[in-house]
C-alpha cells in the first residue's frame, strides 16, 4: 500500500496554496512514483482518507508556529 500525500489549498481562492506547491515540487522530483499525490482534496474527503488506515501526510499552512515548522498529529493518540 502506497502512502498518500495530500496538498491542501486553492490558488484561485486567494489562499497561500502551499499544499499545492509542495505536491508540484514532489511531482517535479519524481516522488509521485513512490507515493500517491493528491491536490486540493475537499476537507470532507480527508475524513474518509484518514479512516482507510493508509499512511497519510497532509500538507497545509497554519496560523501560528514558525515558518517551515512540521506538526505531527497522531490519529491514534488520545
Amino acid at each position: 500500500m502506497r502512502a498518500l500525500v495530500v496538498g491542501i489549498g486553492k490558488a484561485a481562492a486567494g489562499d497561500d496554496a502551499v499544499g499545492l506547491a509542495v505536491i508540484d515540487e514532489l511531482r517535479a522530483h519524481g516522488l509521485g512514483e513512490r507515493v500517491e499525490l493528491l491536490c486540493g482534496a475537499p476537507p470532507t474527503d480527508l475524513v474518509e482518507l484518514i479512516l482507510t488506515g493508509r499512511p497519510i501526510v497532509i500538507v497545509d499552512a497554519a496560523i501560528g508556529g514558525e515558518p517551515g515548522e512540521v506538526v505531527v498529529i497522531d490519529a491514534g493518540a488520545d
